[in-house]
């Protein structure tokens, strides 16, 4: 998905789209992990998603608190339990044509964008 090249609210609405597909799922407001994340339904956890600091190309800051507040933002996740079905794949992003080619040679055949300045 080409998200730096879209208007906020439109991918606010392809994030929507996607969370709220059939199946249980919760939303986490940055690295599941962290002792700060918070989770959420689908529908109020998007709303709480930081898409600035998400869709952010840098997330460097000079104070390094607030540099790794980022950064756990920008890996805000969707959390999907066991495993989502192939058929639910529409396309994949991957960083160069290597990892493409072999995604192809996986058998994978859906759209697959090479973004290398995507965050992965």
């Amino acid at each position: 998905m080409y998200s730096m090249k879209l208007k906020p609210e439109t991918r606010r609405y392809i994030a929507r789209c996607i969370v709220n597909k059939s199946g249980p799922k919760v939303v986490s407001d940055r690295n599941a992990s962290s002792d700060y994340a918070s989770f959420y339904t689908p529908d109020e956890g998007l709303d709480k998603l930081d898409f600035e600091i998400i869709n952010a190309w840098y997330w460097t800051d000079e104070d390094p608190y607030a540099e790794m507040r980022k950064k756990s933002i920008k890996c805000a996740e969707v959390l999907v339990p066991n495993s989502i079905s192939y058929e639910r794949i529409l396309r994949a992003a991957v960083y160069s044509q290597n990892a493409k080619d072999k995604m192809i040679a996986l058998g994978f055949d859906r759209w697959i964008d090479v973004e290398p300045k995507l965050f992965f």
